[in-house]
């Protein structure tokens, strides 16, 4: 009887925090968008004035002011979606940065920067998220509370497709205190793609620039290389020869991120774009022995046994409605569960773990690049 109580209390209470947070009115935070060792930036959402500078410290009693920029309105949203950014540049390789302006003084919000060395860090990675349901909204509490150094999107990041509403109320009311605190990078999904092809849910953002204007991006944290796609546009021959050029570069951890998967058993396991996605990108990913996939796609979380040096996993469970999943003797885990991935990398050792709207775990792995003892050795 104690453990039912127990139960309930907790599904109950994780219910009513996510209603609470779904109700909670969003103050005009600026989000972090493409940190590296030395810059960032902080954008504002439409309708919400930014202040005429802001200030940073690296953890002394000195700040910095950095002025704001006025960048035109967001492409195809309405005369009213103006925008504001401001770009903090000298900052330290992996320090903890404070900022502050005229939103929260005397208070600060604080991010941390990459180091270009192997030092510990946390990433979060989900997708096919923006509905407003409670489960979103349980889900990002959770996220929150994890105090990830940045996070990954896997796509359809509004539904059913971008809107200025959908923009505030299924996105930034949702993940703005988090997005406050550690940069979100996003690929386009099929939903995101349904107005202008995406340009509208891209131009709120500051994505990597490179080549595509956050079409398709890479950017480093540590020794980890992570790569986005526009799976949307797979047989673009631009960004394949990129991509190729792209899996040359050294790194220690490469993580690729994009919208459909090339492996699934779920509903979209014939969806013609899925097929193309296998046929063309996963050979090229799995010859460059990329660690880790994420996708999303079908509502469900996947993973997959390691094809090569590759595991692939589906992550869309970030909030809308869910999907029937099937398994095949491939799959690790097959589950139809909104969720997001945690993933913690460590040197050689990545562990990712698959967390429920209750903080429960739907999965567990780790992959490591420590070399494997011969017991045969003494």
């Amino acid at each position: 009887m104690h453990h039912r109580r127990e139960i309930l209390r907790r599904i109950f209470g994780a219910a009513a925090a996510a209603r609470a947070l779904k109700a909670q009115s969003t103050a005009p935070l600026p989000f972090l968008q493409n940190v590296t060792q030395s810059e960032a930036t902080l954008v504002w959402p439409p309708a919400q004035s930014a202040p005429l500078s802001v200030e940073w410290s690296a953890g002394s009693n000195r700040w910095q002011s950095c002025p704001t920029t006025y960048a035109g309105t967001w492409a195809d949203l309405g005369p009213s979606a103006q925008q504001s950014s401001v770009k903090l540049s000298g900052l330290p390789a992996g320090g903890r940065i404070a900022y502050r302006g005229a939103w929260n003084q005397p208070q600060e919000t604080s991010f941390r920067t990459p180091l270009p060395s192997a030092a510990p860090f946390r990433f979060l990675a989900f997708g096919d998220s923006g509905t407003a349901s409670d489960a979103q909204f349980a889900l990002a509490r959770l996220m929150a509370a994890e105090d990830p150094d940045f996070t990954l999107h896997t796509g359809d990041v509004i539904y059913p497709y971008t809107t200025p509403e959908g923009i505030r109320e299924r996105y930034l009311d949702c993940y703005g205190p988090m997005m406050a605190r550690c940069p979100m990078y996003i690929v386009l999904g099929n939903h995101d793609c349904m107005v202008e092809e995406g340009d509208p849910l891209l131009s709120i953002h500051r994505l990597p620039a490179q080549p595509a204007s956050g079409r398709y991006y890479s950017f480093r944290w540590n020794t980890a290389h992570f790569i986005a796609l526009d799976t949307n546009s797979i047989a673009d021959p631009a960004m394949l020869t990129w991509l190729d050029r792209e899996l040359l570069q050294p790194t220690v951890w490469r993580v690729v991120f994009f919208h459909h998967p090339p492996y699934t058993r779920g509903t979209h396991r014939a969806d013609p774009i899925c097929l193309e996605v296998e046929r063309i990108l996963a050979p090229r990913l799995e010859r460059a022995g990329v660690d880790l996939v994420l996708t999303g796609h079908d509502h469900t979380y996947q993973r997959f046994l390691p094809i090569g040096q590759t595991t692939y996993c589906v992550t869309g469970g970030g909030g809308a409605s869910l999907y029937y999943v099937g398994t095949t003797p491939r799959h690790a885990v097959a589950a139809s569960a909104h969720h997001y991935l945690r993933v913690d990398v460590q040197g050689l050792m990545l562990r990712a773990t698959a967390i429920g709207t209750e903080g429960q775990t739907i999965d567990d792995f780790t992959i490591s690049k420590y070399p494997r003892r011969d017991p045969r050795a003494r």
